[in-house]
């Protein structure tokens, strides 16, 4: 939502790897669908259904925990990215989610910001660098690469 108001003539294409996301997300964005601001795709990261250089941005955010292939994923997502095409990805660093209990027990993969920052490099991304932000959790990060 946040994203379609800053949009100008831009075009927003969401993938999640649920179909229920997906659903809950066509049902809260509805007429921005119908009006063709945001497209909507269930897909895995690993195997993203675009052409390559389809995009010039890709944003994730609290996704990476979950990529069971990393380096795959950020392969498909350089793949599909334009020449000087940008990749942000936004996460809570290990040192943060370490505290957050039970529920980084089930399939989350935990990741220092230096980690990802090796991860977009060894993927092919240039220019990488690190953000840091303080959020309700303490600390969260991002990592920024250009194809």
């Amino acid at each position: 939502a946040k994203m379609s108001k800053v949009l100008g003539n831009g075009h927003i294409t969401g993938v999640d790897f649920s179909e229920d996301a997906v659903q809950a997300c066509a049902k809260r964005f509805d007429s921005l669908i119908r009006a063709g601001f945001i497209d909507l795709h269930c897909a895995n990261v690993a195997e993203l259904p675009f052409h390559p250089g389809t995009f010039t941005k890709v944003c994730t955010v609290n996704t990476i925990y979950f990529w069971p292939a990393p380096l795959e994923a950020l392969h498909q997502i350089h793949r599909v990215l334009k020449p000087e095409g940008t990749l942000v990805i936004c996460f809570n660093p290990r040192n943060v989610m370490e505290h957050q209990g039970k529920i980084i027990h089930h399939g989350f993969t935990l990741y220092h910001p230096e980690e990802v920052a090796a991860l977009l490099t060894e993927a092919g991304f240039r220019h990488v660098q690190l953000y840091y932000r303080k959020n309700r959790f303490g600390e969260c990060a991002a990592a920024r690469g250009i194809k």
